[in-house]
């Protein structure tokens, strides 16, 4: 197996007030899905609490940068406390939720993923060297772009959060 080098790990952010947990979800899936990650939706768990429900999302989406290099992007996104209100909007009545969502990111490079370069001794010593001296600058420059990457799909969220809160 090829190594898996962390590029980011548990990066979270939070917001509290009124939620709309199809929008949230559909603006982070929306947003990886631009970026080309191909998100899916790993799982999905529900569950009903006296003080609201709370919700468990889990979306992993993956993007090849080469034949030997990719990035696998992990989202988890956790609402509790959810309590269903309805709110005037343009003049109609929305289903809306109240409570708070955390949301909590890992991001990884994973390099040889096809594990070509793992059948035998010298071609793993090669691929090691090659990694070390070689690919070093095209890996730098992918873990700079993928934090680049991770602070605007922040900002595309937290700006649809922010939207919420005015209506």
């Amino acid at each position: 197996m090829g190594e898996l080098k962390t590029i980011l790990w548990k990066k979270t952010f939070s917001y509290e007030g009124l939620i709309s947990v199809s929008g949230v979800y559909h603006a982070a899936s929306d947003w990886l899905e631009e970026q080309m990650y191909h998100p899916y939706e790993k799982s999905h768990m529900e569950q009903t609490f006296e003080d609201g429900k709370e919700i468990v999302i889990e979306i992993f989406g993956s993007k090849e940068l080469s034949d030997y290099a990719k990035i696998r992007w992990e989202t988890t996104i956790k609402f509790t406390k959810l309590q269903e209100m309805v709110v005037d909007k343009d003049n109609q009545k929305v289903r809306m939720h109240k409570g708070k969502v955390v949301f909590s990111s890992d991001v990884f490079l994973e390099t040889d993923y096809e594990n070509s370069w793992e059948q035998k001794a010298f071609l793993y010593f090669l691929r090691t060297v090659i990694d070390r001296f070689v690919f070093k600058s095209y890996i730098n420059r992918a873990v700079g772009r993928v934090r680049s990457q991770y602070l605007s799909f922040e900002d595309k969220v937290k700006s649809y959060l922010n939207m919420e809160r005015f209506h």
